[in-house]
């Protein structure tokens, strides 16, 4: 799991830095099931910061969503709509050095 804690300043970072972000990823039909937390998981390798969608077949619950993104070991960041943000700061070359 990430120890990771951020505080109300980095997340407001977090959100500005991921506006402009489109959604590398989407949740179908299958939910939170281990290809998609596969997907995250490698999508987090290159991207730290990124969305994802939720589309309108999916029948998870944000419990199992939040778990999903628990098991890629990222933290949410929040939620518009059917897009959600996540995070997963990288140890070496990061993007965010002050997180």
């Amino acid at each position: 799991m990430n120890d990771l804690q951020l505080s109300g300043a980095q997340k407001r970072n977090l959100k500005s830095n991921a506006h402009h972000l489109k959604a590398l990823v989407q949740m179908g039909k299958d939910g939170a099931s281990q290809g998609f937390v596969k997907e995250l998981d490698s999508q987090l390798k290159i991207h730290e910061l990124l969305k994802f969608r939720v589309l309108n077949n999916c029948l998870e619950e944000a419990d199992a969503i939040k778990s999903a993104i628990e098991q890629a070991d990222a933290i949410f960041i929040q939620k518009v709509g059917n897009v959600w943000t996540v995070f997963r700061k990288r140890h070496e070359d990061s993007e965010f050095p002050q997180i």
